[in-house]
């Protein structure tokens, strides 16, 4: 029989100060940014996830479009973009991977930032997680930073 996990927890706090705050979230691979960034959304945060609206805009028909024509055809399957063959060619081709991310990461950017004034303008307070949050310059948009960091033992479990 099923049981909540969260019979007996305490309340959780919502997290709501007057002026809403843009927390921006880094940290290494398998840190553990994700469950920290649950945490977060847990207390009342809106919850950015980069890794959700790139597969949000992957599966836009003019993305997959631009794909195939940048990558070839046997890119797109019935379901949208292969993904797994799409990830081969970029991790092992720089020139590849930069052209992938020219097309993606302008629209990631605009969806983040779209969502951001969003929550902003309704008196939400955000956080971002996004892997290249320094390297986007989403980064300029966060009042504070938070960096999660796991030993290496823990980070490879």
């Amino acid at each position: 029989m099923p049981t909540d996990p969260t019979a007996g927890a305490p309340a959780v706090l919502a997290f709501r100060p007057r002026k809403p705050v843009v927390i921006g979230i880094l940290g290494g691979i398998a840190a553990g940014k994700s469950a920290v960034a649950r945490m977060f959304a847990a207390h009342g945060l809106v919850l950015l996830d980069a890794d959700e609206e790139a597969k949000q805009v992957a599966d836009e028909p003019d993305v997959q479009r631009e794909v195939a024509a940048a990558f070839g055809p046997h890119m797109l399957t019935a379901r949208g973009l292969d993904r797994g063959a799409l990830a081969a060619l970029v991790f092992g081709d720089a020139r590849a991977r930069k052209q992938l991310e020219a097309i993606m990461h302008p629209r990631i950017r605009a969806r983040l930032l779209a969502r951001l004034a969003q929550a902003k303008a309704n008196g939400d307070s955000v956080l971002i997680d996004a892997p290249l949050l320094l390297e986007s310059g989403l980064i300029e948009s966060c009042d504070l930073v938070v960096f999660v960091d796991t030993a290496p033992a823990v980070r490879k479990a």
